[in-house]
């Protein structure tokens, strides 16, 4: 016999809904993508892809159903289930605070900038410091201040949607990557690797020559010193005085033998330095911004 149950006796659990509050280094590294992704998206890689789909399917591009026409012809195919380019500009505006003035988007990461240039920029200071002996405990503090508001901002800006644009933007520059490497393509317009193929497109079909290298420093860059800040979690919540940046590993030549996922305190130096020096970053606002916590 089925009997009725008290509204008192009716237990409904809910997830709890609420975003996570401190460091989780799982957003950070969900951000890694869409940074990542920011910035091949400036050297019109999506765009220059789509471009080579269409003079496959026009025949102008000699390929055939060759593997690169397969290739192509697969990332076509596969159009509809990926992120628009709006989509794509919607995310790099909410988690990055990147501005595109068609976006859709109303919320965005307005801090995120500023506490990237103070992290960056400390870093650069600490290991200006070295050259005059073991940096005190105040040097690894100024570090440590401005990673420790980088990661909460990014592991905050990580979560939710975060993960599907992380996975989707992972996959697709891949594929963009093996489509552009690929030798036949290369062969198509001379070229002795895929930027050489993403300069001439970009010139010839997209309007004008983008680039290449600054934006890949950024790329990189800024995703060696996503990865350190998401491992680095545990000492940047912690309250006790710990060595923030080893010093003696610094000063060695040893880097990791992956750089993006587990990066060492040399690979995390090396990156912001030539971060900073590809911006050309002023010294002088490099030395405000990372003494002022």
């Amino acid at each position: 016999m089925i009997t009725r149950a008290t509204s008192s006796e009716i237990k409904i659990d809910l997830p709890d809904l609420k975003k996570p509050s401190g460091i989780q280094p799982a957003n950070i590294f969900a951000v890694q993508p869409i940074y990542v992704a920011s910035q091949p998206e400036k050297l019109k890689i999506f765009s220059v892809v789509d471009r080579l789909v269409e003079l496959a399917q026009n025949g102008i591009l000699p390929v055939g159903n060759s593997p690169a026409g397969r290739l192509l012809s697969d990332y076509w195919e596969k159009s509809g289930s990926r992120m628009t380019a709006a989509e794509r500009r919607d995310i790099y505006y909410s988690a990055l605070g990147v501005d595109y003035s068609n976006t859709t988007l109303v919320t965005l990461n307005r801090e995120f900038n500023d506490l990237w240039v103070r992290f960056v920029s400390a870093v650069s200071a600490f290991v200006h410091k070295l050259t005059r002996g073991k940096p005190s405990a105040s040097a690894q503090r100024k570090v440590k201040k401005p990673a420790r508001d980088l990661a909460e901002n990014l592991s905050l800006y990580g979560y939710g949607i975060g993960y599907f644009a992380a996975h989707e933007l992972h996959t697709q520059i891949n594929d963009i990557i093996t489509i552009l490497s690929h030798q036949d393509v290369r062969s198509a317009y001379g070229a002795t690797s895929m930027w050489q193929v993403v300069e001439q497109i970009a010139v010839s079909d997209l309007g004008g020559a983008v680039n290449t290298a600054r934006y890949r420093t950024l790329a990189t860059t800024g995703a060696v010193v996503i990865a350190w800040l998401a491992q680095r979690s545990l000492v940047l919540t912690s309250s006790a005085r710990s060595v923030v940046l080893d010093a003696s590993q610094i000063r060695g030549s040893k880097h990791s033998s992956k750089p993006m996922f587990k990066p060492n305190d040399r690979d995390l130096t090396d990156a912001c330095e030539q971060w900073l020096a590809v911006t050309g970053t002023p010294d002088d606002i490099q030395a405000t911004r990372s003494d002022v916590h």
